[in-house]
């Protein structure tokens, strides 16, 4: 992220298995921002911004002046606005189990 306050900017850097695609700047929401992006390590495991194919992830924040939650393919294209919103998490980390 680049800036101070409230005009911080970020851009997602994915990797593709081959690539890295970086898609367009954004502001984070204030509470994801705050309350949730300078913990991420811890919250890491416990949640997930990703679709359950990996085709997408799914973030709130501003672009181009428009507060909300927005939908961000995996390839680079464009971002959809979807919801109003400060925080948003697409699906709960696989579980997985062991037969014994």
């Amino acid at each position: 992220m680049t800036g101070g306050g409230s005009s911080r900017v970020a851009r997602w850097a994915v990797w593709s298995g081959d690539r890295v695609v970086t898609n367009g700047p954004y502001q984070p929401s204030q509470t994801f921002g705050s309350e949730y992006l300078p913990f991420f390590d811890q919250y890491a495991q416990a949640f997930t911004p990703w679709a359950p194919d990996g085709s997408a992830f799914a973030f709130a924040g501003v672009i181009d002046g428009t507060a909300g939650v927005y939908v961000q393919p995996a390839d680079g294209g464009p971002p959809t606005r979807v919801s109003d919103g400060e925080f948003v998490l697409w699906s709960p980390p696989e579980r997985r189990t062991s037969a014994n």
